[in-house]
């Protein structure tokens, strides 16, 4: 495949995805996951939609510096499936349940359900943290793990597709492709034994994570730190159970780590490459918190005014909470943008405080020997510039430098 058609193809499945998510906005898709609580729309709706439109945005940036980047196709693809599996469960769940026969192709979406959401989230939590961040494994030791996470979820997603029975996320429906497998084939999937090997993948995965961060050069350690915290602060927030003191501070935690995993992963694969990354860098960073804030204030003015009206008012709701997106897209992207260049390049577009904070710092230099170090320093924590040097001209020499 040419450079070219792989980034068209990166952006194509990066729209689709995008399309998948909002026919399943307009199907009603939140009101069908908030059922069972917030802290289950956040696991599995709110999760799926950042991930369903963050993950292809960031795969077709990456394959657009770099074609055929693995990890780029992984993000890519693995934002695809987590989009069908919004769009197919809802689809299915009004076609099915709420509004039988209403819809054409209602039984082939909910069996769709019952096995893509495994393409969507463990591709991600096994080979994607086992060849980050250049797409390639630790080492050869390391292609086990590799083969015990791919046959897994090969093995779950044809046993759920095949298996007989009800569906796996629609039971008032049988499975319209069973076919007569082994009873102990279902059995390992339906008593955990095919769970317990995906977990088995997750572990080894992020143990190659630690040793590569081990291992690695500074400058892969740099990259890897980029995702380290937001994974860590999405594990912080779903330990804390949803019905403690703190369950509010959880679910809100959840919601900002979420978008925070694909953007840090994305920034810390591009990294690696420098020319007009910090350009792609900004925008990506910039589009990706615009698209999941517009998301999150959709989702709510859809329910609270689903709730408060009634099942009926959908389409009001729908468009008022488009709306209230568009008034508020224009300030929010540049309060986004704002915040943006001041975490990726400290006070560059504000040098007011730049000069404000050396004056200050000046001001406390009780040597003429610290003026120059000093300068040094607040120039570099401003600009976020990992060097800074400031060099003397002298008379007859080659001068002297302070860093």
């Amino acid at each position: 495949m040419t450079p070219l058609s792989s980034t068209r193809l990166g952006w194509v499945l990066c729209a689709g995805s995008a399309g998948s998510v909002g026919f399943w906005l307009v199907l009603g898709g939140p009101r069908h996951l908030t059922q069972s609580g917030m802290r289950h729309f956040i696991e599995i709706g709110y999760a799926n939609v950042v991930f369903g439109l963050l993950f292809p945005l960031v795969g077709a940036t990456i394959l657009s510096r770099v074609p055929g980047h693995r990890l780029g196709w992984l993000y890519c693809l693995c934002g695809f499936a987590s989009s069908l599996a919004l769009l197919s469960y809802s689809y299915g769940e009004r076609g099915l349940v709420e509004q039988p026969g209403t819809l054409p192709g209602a039984l082939l979406a909910a069996w769709l359900s019952s096995w893509i959401w495994i393409c969507g989230f463990s591709p991600l939590l096994t080979l994607g943290i086992l060849g980050f961040p250049d797409g390639r494994l630790p080492g050869r030791r390391w292609w086990p793990v590799a083969a015990l996470a791919g046959t897994t979820i090969g093995f779950g997603a044809v046993s759920l597709a095949l298996r007989p029975g009800p569906l796996e996320n629609h039971p008032i429906a049988d499975n319209p492709a069973a076919l007569p497998l082994p009873g102990s084939w279902i059995a390992w999937v339906g008593e955990g034994g095919w769970t317990l090997a995906l977990k088995l993948a997750i572990v080894s995965s992020f143990a190659g994570l630690v040793v590569r961060y081990r291992r690695g050069p500074a400058v892969v350690r740099d990259q890897l730190r980029w995702c380290v915290l937001a994974v860590g602060l999405l594990l912080l927030a779903f330990a804390i159970p949803s019905t403690s003191p703190v369950g509010v501070v959880s679910n809100i935690l959840a919601l900002v780590a979420l978008p925070l995993v694909p953007l840090s992963m994305g920034v810390a694969v591009l990294r690696e490459r420098l020319g007009d990354v910090s350009v792609r860098v900004r925008r990506l960073f910039v589009h990706g918190w615009l698209v999941a804030a517009g998301l999150t204030i959709y989702i709510a003015v859809v329910l609270v005014l689903d709730t408060a009206l009634s099942e009926r008012a959908e389409p009001v709701a729908a468009l008022v909470a488009a709306g209230v997106v568009a008034v508020l897209h224009h300030p929010l992207r540049g309060r986004l943008q704002r915040s943006t260049d001041r975490m990726l390049y400290g006070d560059r577009g504000d040098p007011y405080v730049a000069l404000t904070s050396l004056g200050r710092r000046l001001e406390s230099a009780t040597s003429a020997e610290q003026v120059l170090p000093t300068t040094a320093a607040v120039v570099a924590e401003a600009l976020k510039l990992p060097y800074v040097a400031i060099e003397l001209p002298a008379d007859g020499a080659d001068g002297s430098s302070v860093t």
